[in-house]
């Protein structure tokens, strides 16, 4: 057959798409671009428009004349839904492997149309992908939260953690690779379930590949103190994290049912900063959130503006039917976009002197594409501590390369290499 595979969300949905293609590539299936006899959507639902984006992306599919498949936390919030728009197949977050049974089955006119999608209390292990540069590996699934915004932990179930033994496994495929990501649904939670922590599986990847090791994201409360001493202590865990705080007011946070409080937060932050001035700490933030008065944004603004936060993913909240804050006060759109646009300007500054400091400093930059520009050829990177670097002259690709950095650049800093 040949199969086409549409990716709809967060970068675990991407993940998990690239694992579900090579598995039908080892099936002995084409993975193609267009002309598909089975189209895979792997769907989102985090907020109502990821869910009509992707009822959306089916509809497409199917005027195509493919034949559709469907996976993803939509696909287990909704079958029947999708079922009624028209899919031949529904996974949902669980048990992904079988898609490609199911799917070959439905190609030789059998028919199988689940209309209730059960969730498993394991961890599902999916193939490797190889990629050009930095490899994702995803060590956790669900998510044990109770956020009155989210609808995830209802698609993707309990917290489940990969097995040391499995990713020690993985890491064995992983030797050409000069950077690795763990990532997860709520990375923070690995190992809840299996009497682990998060170090434990970044030590784990630490001894068994000559690798750097970069985090996405991991809650607040969920950047222990063990983790902190790590990142400080580590050179080859990647000077980057993100961090979802989502509010910086108290009340806000406790209406969210967030398990943590601002003061948390700050000294969180301020310990990692002092250790590493040149940290790069990201955060996802929601403005708007239903009962947040200006006093809460404005607690939020102030608390911004004294934290060396430096890189910002702004969030006007948007209703999730079937969660609490759905039935909550909302706070109207125009206040919200207000809310919303206050914030990004912080962040253009917060991320501008945050690039400046950095200027005249020496950073290690693996090394990713050429890429022509206006202003001349560069070979671009991230550095550690995920800037985008644009180096000048000759570097070789996929390797991690000491960089002088020298002017700010477009959405990052020209760097210099001395001995290339």
């Amino acid at each position: 057959m040949k199969i086409q595979i549409e990716s709809l969300g967060c970068k675990v949905n991407g993940v998990e798409a690239e694992s579900i293609a090579e598995l039908f590539r080892k099936c002995g299936h084409e993975i193609v671009k267009e002309g598909a006899d089975f189209v895979i959507i792997n769907t989102c639902c985090v907020t109502g428009e990821a869910e009509a984006k992707s009822r959306q992306a089916i509809r497409k599919a199917l005027k195509s004349g493919a034949k559709v498949a469907v996976m993803g936390c939509y696909g287990q919030l909704a079958p029947d839904i999708i079922k009624e728009i028209g899919s031949s197949v529904i996974v949902g977050t669980s048990e992904r492997k079988s898609i490609v049974d199911k799917v070959e089955e439905i190609f030789r006119q059998q028919n199988i149309n689940p209309s209730t999608l059960e969730m498993s209390n394991t961890y599902e292990d999916l193939p490797h992908v190889p990629s050009k540069t930095r490899a994702f590996m995803k060590i956790q699934d669900g998510c044990n939260g109770q956020c009155t915004y989210c609808i995830i932990p209802k698609v993707r179930g309990k917290s489940r953690s990969r097995s040391l033994d499995s990713i020690i496994e993985e890491c064995e495929s992983l030797q050409s690779y000069k950077e690795i990501v763990l990532t997860g649904i709520n990375l923070g939670q690995y190992g809840s379930d299996l009497n682990l922590t998060l170090t434990d599986a970044i030590k784990a990847v630490l001894n068994n590949t000559t690798a750097r090791v970069r985090l996405s994201s991991v809650e607040p409360d969920e950047v222990t103190e063990e983790l902190i001493n790590l990142i400080i202590t580590e050179p080859r865990i990647c000077k980057h994290l993100h961090i979802p705080v989502q509010s910086c007011s108290d009340a806000v946070l406790k209406a969210m049912h967030r398990t943590y409080t601002v003061n948390d937060f700050k000294q969180m932050v301020k310990r990692l900063h002092a250790a590493i001035p040149t940290m790069m700490i990201g955060i996802d933030i929601i403005l708007g959130f239903p009962t947040e008065t200006e006093k809460m944004f404005s607690e939020t603004l102030a608390c911004l503006k004294e934290l060396p936060v430096s890189h910002y993913h702004v969030f006007g909240y948007s209703m999730r039917e079937g969660t609490p804050a759905a039935e909550m006060k909302q706070v109207s759109p125009n206040v919200k976009k207000s809310r919303v646009d206050k914030i990004l300007a912080l962040a253009v500054e917060k991320k501008a002197a945050y690039l400046k400091k950095l200027i005249g400093s020496e950073v290690e930059v693996l090394t990713e594409r050429a890429r022509d520009h206006a202003e001349g050829n560069f070979i671009e990177g991230h550095s550690s501590e995920y800037v985008k670097v644009y180096i000048k002259g000759e570097a070789p690709l996929n390797e991690i390369i000491k960089v002088k950095l020298t002017e700010i650049f477009k959405d990052g800093i020209i760097g210099v290499v001395d001995n290339y």
